[in-house]
């Protein structure tokens, strides 16, 4: 009777250590989506690997659907056409707008997220790309001011004649937020590359940094190697190809 109960134990003593999370840091999962405008790879080590990725894919999916300017179901499409009535937003899109004015007023307006109604002129949003006139830009520029966006009680106020386009900060945003995702999961060692927008969690498996090579437009070697641990890299090529062209993680 007592063997039997040493056996029992013994048994269910493996089993329980044959589920121990972090048991096998090497587990690698990796996915791919298109969102955001841009490519999204996602690589992921552990044995949540797989399940963080899951988890990653929902959160940036959340936020596209919530910051699109596109999008008529959006919430930012919604106050971009809210005619200067304040719109009532999710807590997600008020932590971006509220960052996005506060990356503005620390670089003096050089980031301007109300600039939406002269990128439209351009045609960068809308693929009909167009010069326009200094004349042009000129009256738009007049609708542009971040001082005049105010959020409160989950309420933003945008007024009329304005847009805002929260490009500039977003994927960055995304790449915080798909981290956590992760780090939500147990995952200690990840790396997600939204176009130009890099995000790493931790370091590789093996203890070493990550490897953010930058190509040389006219060959397929790298003129420029980053080598990071946790934190976020944004590389931005002027090219007329897309960025993400360029960039290679490892």
């Amino acid at each position: 009777m007592i063997k039997r109960i040493l056996l029992v134990s013994l048994c269910l003593a493996l089993c329980g250590c044959g589920r121990t999370e972090g048991s096998n840091p090497e587990t690698e999962a990796v996915k791919n989506m298109f969102a955001m405008n841009t490519y999204i790879t996602m690589k992921a080590y552990g044995d949540n690997a797989e399940y963080a990725l899951n988890s990653a894919e929902s959160k940036i999916t959340e936020i596209e659907r919530l910051w699109s300017v596109t999008d008529e179901q959006s919430e930012i499409y919604r106050l971009n056409h809210s005619g200067g009535v304040p719109v009532n937003v999710s807590e997600l899109t008020i932590r971006l707008i509220e960052f996005a004015l506060e990356m503005a007023e620390k670089t003096g307006g050089a980031l301007e997220p109300t600039i939406y109604p002269v990128l439209t002129a351009w045609g960068f949003t809308t693929d009909s790309h167009r010069v326009p006139t200094q004349e042009e830009i000129g009256d738009l520029l007049q609708h542009a001011d971040y001082k005049r966006v105010h959020s409160e009680n989950g309420e933003v106020f945008l007024p009329r004649e304005m847009q805002i386009d929260m490009g500039a900060v977003a994927k960055g945003f995304a790449g915080d937020l798909a981290a956590e995702a992760m780090k939500s999961e147990g995952v200690k060692s990840a790396i997600i590359s939204l176009g130009g927008n890099i995000q790493t969690i931790g370091t590789k498996p093996d203890g070493s940094s990550w490897k953010i090579g930058i190509r040389c437009p006219t060959s397929e070697d790298n003129f420029a190697v980053i080598e990071v641990n946790e934190c976020a890299v944004a590389i931005k090529i002027t090219l007329w190809k897309r960025t993400e062209r360029y960039i290679t993680t490892s």
